[in-house]
């Protein structure tokens, strides 16, 4: 069950990182010289993205290296949720 678990959660993680690397490409060159400026205003305490108009479900963190999700996509918030439940799937006895 824990493998069938973790197989389903890769599988999903690679299919998600596929289509966002497709989606932020081509953000990049649609929004070439205006991005930068698009972003800063929606940064919350520099930690906090959230941008409704922005495809990309995780961006590029704004201070330091990383990545962060775009808060305003609800796929975001499954995808903690997600995450969530598989961490305690791993730890839940049999």
């Amino acid at each position: 069950m824990k493998l069938t678990i973790a197989a389903v959660a890769v599988i999903f993680l690679v299919v998600l990182l596929v289509y966002n690397s497709v989606v932020s490409s081509r953000w990049h060159r649609e929004n070439r010289g205006e991005e930068h400026v698009k972003e800063s205003s929606n940064w919350q305490s520099n930690l906090i993205y959230s941008n409704r108009d922005d495809p990309r479900i995780i961006v590029p963190k704004r201070t330091g290296g990383g990545y962060t999700f775009n808060f305003a996509k609800p796929l975001s918030w499954v995808l903690i949720g997600s995450g969530m439940l598989f961490l305690i799937a791993l730890i839940l006895p049999n």
